[in-house]
């Protein structure tokens, strides 16, 4: 095993692999959260397993190792999505089934590597299940993916699975004071809003992102308490409104807004995604929370990236999705049918 260049947590999977892999099968399916670094250890695996002076770790200067550098080893294919559709088409599978059809050039394992294997598409599937039937002598398929629910059943049940467990919460804060000398509090936040990704949660730190967005949660809390309107928010965030990732927070502080409105607080602890706004909900509480819009409004956010891919205009369409935020908050009305939330 190579552990020079894996992260703490990447170090930890590397290890629990190597147990698994005394004995290799023919297929694996290996699941992680996005940017866990499947691929980091996938490598590093490689790169002490197939060296021809080591079993356990890369020399550095032996064929395979300089091979393994260059992406250019005669015995591990790479298979990745296209890069503008981000799909794994059928001609790709044709690549890797003549692939596996040949011998070892060194005489021993051969491995296949899917990257991103949710990007098969229905074709291109089907033709890879032979070859997951059948791989050929000495010959190891690897799937790696963070949606393992996009691949066909077929795929999931021919190979062998390996849920590598999301990194711990400590161990993530920890490393994001070593790289990036932020305090606690701030490490904590910026991996909150980065679904515990502790590298999206430096990139975010070192590029200000983190800013932005809790400029824009106060902007939200504004926009719900009717302070500002939905045209003028996404005006001044439309820079921002090409990709899905501000409908991604705004369904994180939904979903701790409706945990509030239905749950005692009693039942909470580490039930948010974000306990540190806990206040500010409580002042959006108090305001009148409609339970029925919020739930409208999450069904919503759920589909944006699909939205988003399809033919719509990112901007208006924003602005649509501030306008439903608005009417999250309501002035509490006697007699109305509406659930309502206040305290």
């Amino acid at each position: 095993m190579n552990f020079e260049n894996c992260l703490p947590w990447q170090k930890s999977a590397l290890t629990e692999w190597q147990r698994h892999a005394d004995r290799l099968g023919h297929a694996y399916l290996w699941v992680a959260a996005p940017d866990f670094g499947l691929k980091v250890i996938v490598q590093a695996w490689l790169e002490g397993f197939l060296c021809q002076s080591s079993m356990h770790r890369p020399c550095g200067v032996c064929a395979s190792c300089h091979w393994l550098q260059a992406d250019t080893h005669p015995d591990v294919f790479w298979l990745r999505p296209e890069t503008n559709s981000r799909v794994i088409k059928i001609d790709s599978i044709r690549d890797l089934c003549n692939f596996s059809e040949k011998t070892s050039a060194l005489g021993g394992y051969r491995f296949i590597i899917i990257e991103a294997a949710e990007c098969l598409n229905a074709f291109a599937a089907n033709a890879l299940l032979k070859t997951l039937e059948e791989p050929g002598e000495k010959t190891v398929l690897i799937l790696l993916t963070h949606q393992p629910a996009q691949l066909t059943a077929t795929i999931r049940s021919r190979c062998q699975h390996w849920i590598i467990a999301p990194v711990g919460r400590k161990q993530g804060v920890d490393w994001l004071q070593q790289v990036t000398a932020v305090s606690l509090q701030q490490a904590s936040r910026a991996l909150a809003l980065a679904h515990n990704s502790p590298l999206k949660a430096k990139a975010w730190l070192e590029s200000g992102w983190l800013d932005v967005v809790e400029r824009f949660w106060r902007h939200l809390t504004e926009l719900m308490l009717k302070v500002i309107d939905p045209v003028s928010l996404a005006i001044l965030y439309k820079e921002h409104c090409t990709t899905p990732v501000l409908a991604e927070h705004m369904l994180q502080w939904v979903e701790d807004l409706w945990h509030l409105g239905v749950l005692n607080e009693q039942a909470l602890p580490g039930l948010l995604h974000h306990e540190e706004l806990l206040a500010e909900y409580q002042r959006i509480i108090v305001a009148g929370l409609d339970l029925e819009r919020l739930w409208r409004l999450w069904q919503r956010l759920l589909q944006t990236p699909l939205e988003l891919a399809g033919n719509v205009q990112p901007l208006l369409w924003y602005e649509n999705l501030f306008i439903d935020f608005s009417g999250v908050c309501v002035v509490r009305r006697m007699g109305s049918g509406s659930m309502v939330m206040g305290r």
